[in-house]
């Protein structure tokens, strides 16, 4: 079964929307594209997390940035959120618990993988 696959019974469903692995890693990667300042932030955000070193003996220079960059925005999203809506991660409320199990859905990886790609090929072009 792949990861993007539930076993319901005999029922296999597929989870993925849009081409993302779920309904809130396609919502965090539009929203984090869609609004100019977020679209800028998070382009900076790349570009400092791919300059860094990030040389490792388990994992190509890559696959750290896509795994720093991930922490980093899951870090930005959380930032925002609560910015936007103060008091809605911490704290126990039903909002904070549906924002909290929604963001933890999130595929981090897999936006930062696309950021990354996206980051290698401006600088081939450059």
């Amino acid at each position: 079964m792949s990861s993007t696959e539930t076993d319901r019974g005999n029922e296999m469903t597929d989870t993925t929307y849009n081409g993302w692995t779920n309904h809130e890693t396609w919502c965090v990667s539009l929203w984090l594209d869609n609004d100019q300042g977020t679209y800028y932030a998070v382009r900076d955000l790349t570009e400092e997390v791919c300059a860094e070193d990030s040389t490792s003996e388990y994992w190509t220079v890559t696959e750290s940035h896509r795994f720093n960059l991930a922490d980093r925005l899951k870090d930005f999203v959380k930032d925002l959120a609560e910015m936007t809506c103060p008091g809605c991660i911490e704290g126990a409320s039903f909002v904070s618990d549906l924002l909290t199990s929604a963001l933890q859905s999130v595929n981090w990886e897999e936006i930062a993988a696309n950021k990354v790609e996206e980051w290698e090929e401006s600088q081939v072009d450059a």
